[in-house]
């Protein structure tokens, strides 16, 4: 009997949405065993291949490679006959893997101790290459997640089309610090989170967009983009990822809300459970190098954005005060990275001593 199956991406974890399609692994027309790999696909998790329902003959392939596909969304199909082929059981590996072992003069047994990377620690055709090009069972090198490939092609992007550039300004924190000090713990028990500079450079910042609408506006060669509405993503470290998260309507909140707002963010990072809507709506950027000790970074756009704001370590030192006497200081280097097409340095100068004057009036 002559069926008809369609293939759709399927659910690859609690958290994941949606795989971006590496690459088809068969095309229209070729024929297809049941359980064979037809697409690897890519999410932020892992790496996977999509196996064929029923053996017979790949149908129209309807996502392209490098494209972006949601759970439950048809991925091709293939017209056949049913296929009586046992299921796959531990340790199989696919007619294409093992052409692939063959073409690279490696036979089964060197795979026995993979782990590999497909799903249930199915051996890949990504795996093989790996093994192949490093000579043991041991991998050399790591595949790409999709979270760090998608930072890879925006940074990318923003290197090779935008002309950014950077000013660097010193901020005295010091009296800043000790109001910090002084009001963390009613915060703690008002709000139940903690008070940190973060949530005042975040304030400082937004309170500058509001005053410096085209830091808002984003480049297009029709003309700049306009945003009313200010949403500030804010970069978190997750394991070896990075997220940034977006703070939503900014222009409403206060300092205290954007501590709490930036830690609930945090949070969700950390946890995992951060989804596509937590991450759209940004027009602006504020990371924070500061706790690894480094003091001035000079930053990358996130395209299409123009403006993205750095925070480097605060460290203790002597300055001269207005009174040209001596003292020790807590001090802290911004690095504003700009599109040089939307506004040209005097604005960006403007903006950042906007930023500075706010922090050091606290």
């Amino acid at each position: 009997m002559t069926d008809e199956s369609n293939v759709l991406l399927p659910k690859l974890g609690e958290s994941i949405h949606s795989a971006k399609i590496v690459q088809w692994l068969k095309k229209e027309g070729d024929s297809v065993r049941r359980d064979e790999p037809l697409v690897e696909v890519s999410t932020d998790k892992v790496a996977s291949e999509i196996p064929a329902p029923l053996a017979g003959i790949m149908g129209p392939i309807l996502k392209k490679e490098g494209e972006e596909c949601f759970v439950g969304e048809l991925l091709c199909t293939i017209r056949g006959v049913n296929s009586t082929e046992p299921k796959k059981e531990r340790g199989f590996l696919s007619p294409a893997v093992l052409r692939l072992l063959e073409e690279k003069g490696l036979s089964p047994s060197a795979v026995e101790h993979l782990q590999g990377s497909g799903d249930g620690g199915r051996i890949t055709r990504k795996d093989i290459e790996e093994l192949a090009s490093g000579g043991s069972c041991k991998k050399e090198r790591t595949p790409l997640s999709f979270v760090r490939q998608a930072i890879a092609e925006n940074m990318e992007r923003a290197h090779r089309e935008v002309p950014i550039a950077h000013l660097i300004t010193k901020v005295d924190v010091t009296n800043l610090l000790a109001k910090i000090a002084k009001e963390k713990a009613s915060f703690q028990e008002k709000w139940q989170e903690k008070l940190t500079i973060t949530a005042y450079i975040a304030h400082a910042y937004i309170e500058a967009l509001k005053t410096y609408p085209l830091l808002r506006a984003r480049y297009s060669k029709e003309g700049l983009i306009h945003s009313e509405e200010i949403g500030l993503g804010i970069a978190v470290q997750n394991k070896e990822e990075l997220f940034v998260p977006v703070l939503k309507q900014c222009e409403n909140l206060t300092v205290e809300t954007c501590a709490v707002e930036i830690a609930k963010l945090s949070r969700k990072t950390a946890e995992g459970v951060l989804n596509s809507s937590d991450m759209e709506g940004g027009v602006a950027t504020l990371t924070n190098f500061g706790m690894s000790g480094i003091e001035i970074g000079l930053p990358i756009l996130r395209y299409p954005e123009t403006s993205i704001l750095a925070v480097g370590a605060i460290e203790k030192r002597v300055e001269v005060l207005e009174d040209d006497s001596y003292g020790v200081r807590s001090i802290v280097y911004l690095t504003l990275g700009f599109d040089h097409r939307v506004l040209d340095g005097m604005t960006a100068a403007k903006f950042l001593k906007a930023i500075k004057e706010r922090l050091s009036a606290e």
